[in-house]
């Protein structure tokens, strides 16, 4: 695909090609434009593009409630993008109205274990850790999160990679360096695996690693992680690398 190359506005003129195509096709009002509709606004997204963006995802979840009703979830597919994009924007109370719609549809219709019920927990607990009264709920969301993602994939996926790197950032943050060690420990084990050993992702997690090692005391832990990190960027940037930064997959 030509997303998997980073070449997002390349893939956003198909994408409106595609869509202009489909809408012609079939009509303003057809599921089918409403899933292009999301890839476009994903796209749009990618490239920073949030007021662009919202409109879009709009228009996705009007067209996707008239035709399956309010408690569909796909429907709460697209409450959860345009949660995540009102989120970046900055627009919390509306956000988190959409995230817990889409956790009501999910749950109710996809059952308390379903791997896209972890991935608006796992959204949605991002929104609440910037909340200083609602961490410990925050905390709770991850939780939950992470424990679905490791039922349904197993220790070691890069969904639950994802989910440990947030809950061991978060934890971190809280001061609870004890409890994000161990989470730091394994995240780095599968980032490994997924990236290899000398991807700038690795390096940045090395770095937030070695900063909670130096604060338990494991100075000389500490210390080697922080090199690896510094060899990693100087190859990186030795090299010109083109390396993506991690970002959430879009909710398709």
């Amino acid at each position: 695909m030509v997303t998997h190359q980073g070449k997002f506005a390349e893939a956003e003129t198909l994408t409106r090609r595609s869509l202009a195509i489909v809408e012609s096709a079939l009509g303003p009002g057809h599921s089918n434009v409403a899933v292009a509709l999301n890839n476009l606004a994903y796209l749009l997204v990618q490239q920073s593009k949030l007021i662009d963006a919202e409109p879009v995802y709009r228009r996705a979840l009007e067209i996707r409630e008239a035709k399956f009703g309010p408690n569909n979830p796909y429907v709460a597919t697209t409450l959860n993008n345009l949660a995540n994009l009102l989120k970046d924007q900055g627009k919390l109370a509306e956000a988190e109205e959409l995230y817990r719609r889409a956790l009501d549809i999910r749950e109710a219709k996809c059952g308390p274990d379903h791997p896209d019920l972890a991935t608006t927990l796992d959204n949605f607990a991002s929104l609440l850790e910037t909340q200083e009264l609602r961490r410990s709920e925050a905390e709770q969301f991850y939780q939950r999160a992470l424990a679905i993602r490791e039922a349904k994939y197993g220790s070691d996926h890069p969904e639950v990679a994802s989910t440990l790197k947030k809950l061991a950032n978060f934890l971190k943050a809280q001061g609870k360096l004890d409890e994000a060690e161990p989470l730091f420990r394994r995240t780095l084990l599968l980032y490994e695996a997924e990236h290899g050993p000398n991807h700038l992702e690795v390096a940045k997690l090395l770095r937030n690693f070695a900063s909670v090692l130096k604060e338990l005391g494991n100075i000389s832990e500490s210390k080697l992680l922080t090199r690896r990190a510094v060899k990693i960027e100087e190859q990186g940037a030795a090299s010109g690398s083109d390396q993506a930064a991690e970002s959430e997959v879009s909710d398709l």
